[in-house]
């Protein structure tokens, strides 16, 4: 019998938000805690966490004959948004919002979905809506 992992991978994933909350609510209070923006600390994370939300799927069914997609799959979408950061920033929130949509969407169409324990999917439709509404609220922010 497997261990429950459940608790710890919960615990993570809803730790892995607080910088994606704190960082819009730091910035829309105004107060400065931090060397860099916070937009800056946003974008960054950001990068960091589709990076690693994109390769964790890489591993996850080598054995499946589509792993050279899955591989290409893992690593597209940290690369476009690092490139969109450097060469169009101002497109790089839309962009990251649109990357962490599409990783989500990818996960449902190519099945693996159908292999997440039902806690998963469920935390990792949390995590994504999260994801992008802070995203969304970044954006909001750029506009005032």
């Amino acid at each position: 019998m497997k261990p429950d992992r459940s608790g710890i991978l919960r615990l993570l994933g809803y730790a892995g938000l607080i910088p994606f909350i704190a960082l819009p609510m730091l910035q829309t209070v105004g107060v400065v805690y931090t060397a860099l923006p916070y937009s800056t600390l946003f974008d960054f994370y950001s990068v960091v966490i589709l990076g690693f939300m994109a390769g964790v799927l890489w591993p996850a069914r080598e054995s499946d004959s589509a792993h050279q997609a899955l591989a290409w799959l893992s690593v597209t979408p940290p690369v476009l948004g690092f490139l969109t950061l450097a060469i169009a920033p101002g497109l790089f929130l839309w962009v990251q919002l649109m990357l962490f949509l599409g990783l989500r969407g990818a996960e449902i169409l190519l099945g693996f979905e159908r292999h997440y324990a039902p806690y998963y999917r469920t935390l990792r439709w949390h995590l994504t809506l999260v994801v992008v509404a802070c995203h969304g609220w970044m954006i909001g922010l750029q506009a005032l």
